[in-house]
């Protein structure tokens, strides 16, 4: 029996086909993928901000009549002898332009007692604010409050004729890889499953491929959680031995932290052991790194983390500035063997 519609026969081959056909998304419906693998991307962000709303809190308790928190309380301090050394580490809460400009002085006293400088970042964009004819307004241009922060430090290493050493084996752009791969994919798939059944929906079409091209895209983001919280364990008890901020110790966030920790710890170590004449190390990093003082201490886990070194490089850098030409300059790159 046929059936007869406004545009003719409704059996007819050529307007089931069109019945099949692809639906057209509206542009909301194109976007929300997108949209969603961004805001997955992002989502570790907001554990950050949490944590550094708490700390910023718990900071408040201690301002003075002046309206600023006391150096002691705007760091997490943690002295570690090792290999014959002391090793400082001064964790900051808030790596920004205005706990810069707040304790210069400080940071600075600190910077001016150490053999050696540890920075938790140290590349070109902290390298030209420490290298321009005004830093000031060199750190003002630059976009990422963290990377103006340690282009300030690293202005006040070259005044005290210091060396700067990174062993921190990822980057900021590593960073974001990670939560792209963990949480950013599976956030734009959900995304891409929703907006084609909002589509169909829509439009009542029985378009159904039989196998939808982005379900592939699950795999790296599978095989990355299956490969996570390997150290997740060890990380929790030294968050309750330390006091640690909460952020950075489980899942996605925590499982890049572990790693940087432990290979920041072993890079710390080899360090001394090659520099014996090195017997005061300052370490300037987030206080969320503050485990590495841990792992410096007594060794890392028998674990490290297996996703977070393909992710990262295994040398430390060692800069030193020539004040003659007022470059930095590098001149030593060791290896760093992370225990496993």
């Amino acid at each position: 029996m046929k059936r007869k519609g406004e545009f003719g026969d409704l059996n007819s081959p050529k307007l089931r086909k069109r019945e099949r056909e692809k639906p057209k998304r509206t542009p909301f419906e194109r976007v929300l993928p997108i949209a969603a693998a961004l805001i997955g991307t992002g989502l570790p962000a907001t554990g950050m901000i949490s944590n550094l709303i708490e700390t910023d809190r718990a900071a408040s308790r201690y301002v003075s009549e002046e309206g600023v928190v006391p150096f002691e309380h705007a760091v997490e301090k943690t002295k570690v002898e090792v290999g014959g050394a002391e090793v400082t580490f001064l964790g900051i809460y808030g790596h920004d332009k205005d706990t810069l400009e707040t304790y210069t002085k400080q940071l600075q006293e600190e910077i001016r007692t150490a053999d050696v400088v540890v920075l938790e970042y140290f590349g070109e964009t902290e390298e030209k604010i420490s290298t321009s004819e005004n830093p000031e307004k060199e750190i003002q241009t630059t976009l990422l409050q963290v990377q103006k922060f340690f282009g300030g430090v690293s202005v006040l290493a070259a005044q005290e004729g210091k060396d700067i050493v990174v062993v921190n084996p990822e980057n900021i752009y590593k960073h974001l890889l990670m939560w792209f791969t963990l949480l950013g994919i599976p956030f734009g798939v959900a995304g891409e499953v929703v907006s084609r059944w909002s589509a169909r929906e829509r439009t009542l079409n029985e378009y159904k491929p039989e196998l939808p091209w982005h379900y592939p895209l699950l795999a790296p983001a599978i095989l990355a959680w299956a490969l996570t919280g390997t150290t997740s364990e060890d990380r929790a008890e030294l968050a309750r031995e330390m006091n640690m901020p909460v952020v950075g110790q489980v899942g996605e966030l925590g499982l890049m932290i572990d790693h940087r920790d432990q290979v920041g710890a072993e890079g710390i170590r080899k360090l001394i052991e090659s520099h014996p004449q090195y017997k005061h190390v300052v370490v300037i990093q987030g206080a969320a790194h503050q485990a590495t003082a841990s792992y410096l201490e007594r060794g890392n886990p028998q674990r490290s983390d297996i996703l977070g070194t393909l992710y990262s490089q295994t040398s430390g850098l060692r800069y030193s500035y020539d004040s003659d030409i007022k470059q930095w300059k590098l001149v030593e790159d060791f290896p760093i063997t992370p225990d496993t």
